[in-house]
């Protein structure tokens, strides 16, 4: 699973660019957050099909809700033009 380490490591590389050239700054975002997330919704498919509980994948949903909105909230605080 990607850790919720990394990322907030990926959302501070994303406010440091957005900070450099504002012109290109949601759609960077929306780069780096498609990115990161496709291993996650991949994940959660293999687990929703081969794990042995058959509710296991909820909580990596749930693990990827609350990465969500601690890099939303961050993003809230860390970057006011956003």
């Amino acid at each position: 699973m990607v850790s919720t380490g990394s990322g907030i490591s990926l959302l501070i590389l994303t406010l440091i660019i957005i900070g450099l050239d504002s012109s290109i700054n949601m759609y960077f975002f929306l780069l780096i957050a498609i990115i990161t997330m496709i291993p996650i919704l991949v994940q959660i498919g293999f687990e929703k099909k081969y794990a042995k509980n058959p509710n296991e994948y909820l909580l990596t949903i749930l693990g990827m809700a609350i990465t969500v909105v601690i890099m939303g909230t961050l993003l809230f605080i860390l970057s006011p033009r956003f």
